[in-house]
Protein backbone atom coordinates (compact mmCIF):
# COMPACT_ATOMS: atom_id res chain seq x y z
CA UNK A 1 0.00 0.00 0.00
CA UNK A 2 1.55 3.25 -1.10
CA UNK A 3 1.34 6.43 0.98
CA UNK A 4 0.36 9.61 -0.77
CA UNK A 5 2.57 12.67 -0.53
CA UNK A 6 -0.16 14.60 1.33
CA UNK A 7 -0.48 11.88 3.94
CA UNK A 8 3.31 11.60 4.24
CA UNK A 9 3.58 15.34 4.90
CA UNK A 10 0.94 15.08 7.63
CA UNK A 11 2.92 12.29 9.30
CA UNK A 12 6.11 14.35 9.46
CA UNK A 13 6.50 16.35 12.66
CA UNK A 14 8.60 19.49 12.42
CA UNK A 15 10.51 20.83 15.42
CA UNK A 16 11.46 24.49 15.62
CA UNK A 17 14.13 26.19 17.69
CA UNK A 18 11.48 27.74 19.93
CA UNK A 19 10.09 24.26 20.71
CA UNK A 20 13.25 23.18 22.55
CA UNK A 21 13.38 23.61 26.35
CA UNK A 22 15.56 26.34 27.83
CA UNK A 23 18.04 23.84 29.26
CA UNK A 24 18.89 22.45 25.82
CA UNK A 25 19.12 25.93 24.30
CA UNK A 26 21.51 27.08 27.05
CA UNK A 27 23.73 24.06 26.59
CA UNK A 28 23.77 24.40 22.80
CA UNK A 29 24.45 28.14 22.78
CA UNK A 30 27.31 27.77 25.28
CA UNK A 31 29.38 25.94 22.62
CA UNK A 32 28.99 28.65 19.98
CA UNK A 33 31.05 31.82 19.51
CA UNK A 34 29.64 35.08 20.83
CA UNK A 35 29.77 36.85 17.46
CA UNK A 36 27.79 34.08 15.73
CA UNK A 37 25.23 33.99 18.53
CA UNK A 38 24.63 37.73 18.53
CA UNK A 39 24.42 37.92 14.74
CA UNK A 40 21.97 35.04 14.47
CA UNK A 41 19.79 35.52 17.55
CA UNK A 42 20.00 39.17 18.55
CA UNK A 43 16.50 40.55 19.30
CA UNK A 44 14.85 37.39 17.95
CA UNK A 45 12.37 37.32 20.83
CA UNK A 46 12.26 37.96 24.56
CA UNK A 47 12.84 34.34 25.51
CA UNK A 48 16.00 33.94 23.40
CA UNK A 49 17.29 37.33 24.58
CA UNK A 50 16.89 36.19 28.19
CA UNK A 51 18.81 32.99 27.51
CA UNK A 52 21.64 34.95 25.87
CA UNK A 53 22.04 36.86 29.15
CA UNK A 54 22.54 33.64 31.12
CA UNK A 55 25.02 31.55 29.12
CA UNK A 56 28.81 31.45 29.06
CA UNK A 57 30.36 33.21 26.06
CA UNK A 58 33.43 32.53 23.91
CA UNK A 59 34.95 35.47 22.03
CA UNK A 60 36.76 34.56 18.80
CA UNK A 61 38.25 37.21 16.51
CA UNK A 62 40.16 35.80 13.53
CA UNK A 63 42.24 37.37 10.78
CA UNK A 64 39.27 37.62 8.46
CA UNK A 65 36.87 39.15 11.01
CA UNK A 66 35.68 42.43 9.52
CA UNK A 67 35.57 45.89 11.06
CA UNK A 68 31.77 45.77 11.01
CA UNK A 69 31.70 42.45 12.86
CA UNK A 70 34.20 43.65 15.48
CA UNK A 71 32.20 46.83 16.07
CA UNK A 72 28.97 44.85 16.45
CA UNK A 73 30.59 42.44 18.91
CA UNK A 74 32.17 45.23 20.96
CA UNK A 75 28.79 46.95 21.31
CA UNK A 76 27.16 43.75 22.58
CA UNK A 77 29.95 42.96 25.03
CA UNK A 78 29.17 46.00 27.16
CA UNK A 79 26.08 44.14 28.42
CA UNK A 80 27.62 40.65 28.41
CA UNK A 81 31.30 40.98 29.44
CA UNK A 82 30.72 39.19 32.77
CA UNK A 83 29.59 36.10 30.81
CA UNK A 84 32.80 35.77 28.76
CA UNK A 85 34.90 32.78 29.84
CA UNK A 86 37.31 32.51 26.88
CA UNK A 87 38.96 34.85 24.36
CA UNK A 88 40.92 34.02 21.21
CA UNK A 89 42.02 37.22 19.48
CA UNK A 90 44.24 37.75 16.46
CA UNK A 91 45.54 41.30 16.29
CA UNK A 92 45.80 40.90 12.51
CA UNK A 93 42.04 41.05 12.10
CA UNK A 94 41.19 43.80 9.60
CA UNK A 95 43.00 47.06 10.44
CA UNK A 96 42.47 47.60 14.16
CA UNK A 97 46.15 47.67 15.07
CA UNK A 98 45.71 47.56 18.85
CA UNK A 99 42.71 45.28 19.18
CA UNK A 100 44.06 43.32 22.15
CA UNK A 101 44.92 46.48 24.06
CA UNK A 102 41.51 47.93 23.20
CA UNK A 103 39.69 45.00 24.81
CA UNK A 104 41.62 45.47 28.04
CA UNK A 105 40.87 49.18 28.09
CA UNK A 106 37.13 48.80 27.46
CA UNK A 107 36.16 45.71 29.46
CA UNK A 108 36.96 43.77 32.59
CA UNK A 109 36.12 40.10 32.14
CA UNK A 110 35.68 38.93 35.72
CA UNK A 111 34.90 35.29 34.82
CA UNK A 112 37.38 34.78 32.02
CA UNK A 113 39.55 31.67 32.44
CA UNK A 114 41.02 31.03 28.96
CA UNK A 115 43.13 33.51 26.92
CA UNK A 116 44.84 33.25 23.55
CA UNK A 117 46.38 36.31 21.88
CA UNK A 118 48.43 36.43 18.69
CA UNK A 119 50.27 38.99 16.53
CA UNK A 120 50.69 42.01 18.77
CA UNK A 121 50.92 45.34 16.96
CA UNK A 122 54.29 47.10 16.96
CA UNK A 123 52.83 50.14 18.74
CA UNK A 124 50.79 48.20 21.30
CA UNK A 125 51.46 48.68 25.00
CA UNK A 126 52.48 45.13 25.83
CA UNK A 127 53.36 45.97 29.44
CA UNK A 128 49.87 47.41 29.98
CA UNK A 129 48.29 44.22 28.59
CA UNK A 130 50.38 41.98 30.85
CA UNK A 131 49.53 43.98 33.96
CA UNK A 132 45.86 43.82 33.10
CA UNK A 133 46.23 40.07 32.65
CA UNK A 134 47.60 39.70 36.15
CA UNK A 135 44.43 41.27 37.54
CA UNK A 136 42.30 38.56 35.92
CA UNK A 137 42.15 36.39 39.01
CA UNK A 138 40.29 33.50 37.41
CA UNK A 139 42.58 32.89 34.43
CA UNK A 140 43.75 29.26 34.16
CA UNK A 141 45.10 29.09 30.58
CA UNK A 142 47.24 31.74 28.84
CA UNK A 143 48.66 31.49 25.31
CA UNK A 144 50.61 34.41 23.78
CA UNK A 145 51.82 33.74 20.23
CA UNK A 146 53.88 36.33 18.36
CA UNK A 147 55.98 34.01 16.19
CA UNK A 148 54.90 35.70 12.95
CA UNK A 149 55.93 39.16 14.05
CA UNK A 150 57.84 41.24 11.49
CA UNK A 151 59.41 43.47 14.13
CA UNK A 152 63.11 43.89 14.88
CA UNK A 153 64.93 41.54 17.24
CA UNK A 154 65.21 44.30 19.85
CA UNK A 155 61.44 44.89 19.92
CA UNK A 156 60.73 41.17 20.24
CA UNK A 157 63.36 40.83 22.95
CA UNK A 158 61.87 43.71 24.93
CA UNK A 159 58.43 42.11 24.74
CA UNK A 160 59.76 38.74 25.89
CA UNK A 161 61.64 40.41 28.76
CA UNK A 162 58.40 42.06 29.95
CA UNK A 163 56.62 38.72 29.81
CA UNK A 164 59.38 37.07 31.83
CA UNK A 165 59.23 39.77 34.50
CA UNK A 166 55.45 40.18 34.74
CA UNK A 167 54.11 36.65 34.14
CA UNK A 168 56.78 33.93 34.17
CA UNK A 169 58.46 35.11 37.39
CA UNK A 170 55.20 36.06 39.08
CA UNK A 171 52.21 34.29 37.46
CA UNK A 172 48.56 34.83 38.48
CA UNK A 173 47.64 32.57 41.38
CA UNK A 174 45.22 30.32 39.46
CA UNK A 175 47.21 30.03 36.23
CA UNK A 176 47.87 26.37 35.36
CA UNK A 177 48.84 26.28 31.66
CA UNK A 178 51.18 28.81 30.06
CA UNK A 179 52.33 29.04 26.41
CA UNK A 180 54.60 31.85 25.24
CA UNK A 181 55.72 31.70 21.62
CA UNK A 182 58.30 34.48 21.32
CA UNK A 183 61.94 33.27 21.05
CA UNK A 184 64.00 34.42 24.05
CA UNK A 185 66.68 33.07 26.39
CA UNK A 186 65.23 34.22 29.75
CA UNK A 187 68.39 35.38 31.55
CA UNK A 188 66.32 36.58 34.51
CA UNK A 189 65.52 32.99 35.50
CA UNK A 190 69.07 32.40 36.71
CA UNK A 191 68.73 34.86 39.60
CA UNK A 192 65.14 34.06 40.53
CA UNK A 193 64.32 32.68 44.00
CA UNK A 194 62.66 29.33 44.59
CA UNK A 195 58.98 29.74 43.91
CA UNK A 196 55.77 27.89 44.56
CA UNK A 197 53.36 28.79 41.74
CA UNK A 198 50.44 26.62 40.65
CA UNK A 199 51.64 26.21 37.06
CA UNK A 200 51.54 22.60 35.87
CA UNK A 201 52.33 23.05 32.15
CA UNK A 202 54.65 25.47 30.30
CA UNK A 203 55.73 25.91 26.69
CA UNK A 204 58.58 28.36 25.96
CA UNK A 205 60.55 29.28 22.85
CA UNK A 206 64.32 29.80 22.94
CA UNK A 207 66.81 31.25 20.47
CA UNK A 208 69.72 29.07 19.40
CA UNK A 209 70.58 25.39 19.72
CA UNK A 210 69.45 23.13 22.55
CA UNK A 211 72.90 23.04 24.16
CA UNK A 212 73.84 22.56 27.82
CA UNK A 213 73.36 26.26 28.57
CA UNK A 214 69.77 26.24 27.31
CA UNK A 215 68.94 23.01 29.09
CA UNK A 216 70.39 24.50 32.28
CA UNK A 217 67.84 27.33 32.08
CA UNK A 218 65.06 24.74 32.21
CA UNK A 219 66.32 23.67 35.64
CA UNK A 220 65.55 27.18 36.90
CA UNK A 221 62.05 26.92 35.43
CA UNK A 222 61.45 23.83 37.56
CA UNK A 223 62.96 25.61 40.52
CA UNK A 224 60.61 28.56 40.06
CA UNK A 225 57.48 26.49 39.40
CA UNK A 226 57.66 23.43 41.62
CA UNK A 227 54.20 22.14 40.65
CA UNK A 228 55.22 21.65 37.01
CA UNK A 229 54.37 18.33 35.40
CA UNK A 230 55.21 19.20 31.79
CA UNK A 231 57.59 21.53 29.93
CA UNK A 232 57.81 21.90 26.17
CA UNK A 233 60.92 23.81 25.11
CA UNK A 234 61.22 24.88 21.47
CA UNK A 235 64.66 26.03 20.27
CA UNK A 236 64.59 28.31 17.23
CA UNK A 237 67.45 29.13 14.90
CA UNK A 238 67.67 30.30 11.33
CA UNK A 239 68.64 26.89 9.96
CA UNK A 240 66.63 24.15 11.63
CA UNK A 241 64.35 24.45 14.67
CA UNK A 242 64.45 21.68 17.22
CA UNK A 243 62.20 20.58 20.05
CA UNK A 244 62.99 19.08 23.43
CA UNK A 245 60.29 17.60 25.65
CA UNK A 246 60.88 17.40 29.39
CA UNK A 247 58.32 15.59 31.51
Amino acid sequence: MSVSSDMRNKMIKYNYLEDLPNEILRETFSYLHALDLFYALNNLNQRISSILKEIRLHVLIERNTSRCQIGFLCEKLYDHCDQVISMDISNESFDRTNLIEYFFEEYFFVNLVWYRFSSFASNSNFEYVLRKLKKQNQVVYLNIDDMESAETDNAIRDRAHLFSKEILLDPPSKLRHLIFRIPYNYPGLIDCPIGNSNLTSIELNFYGKHDNKSIYVLIYVFRLHRSLRRIRAVFENYIKPGCVYVG
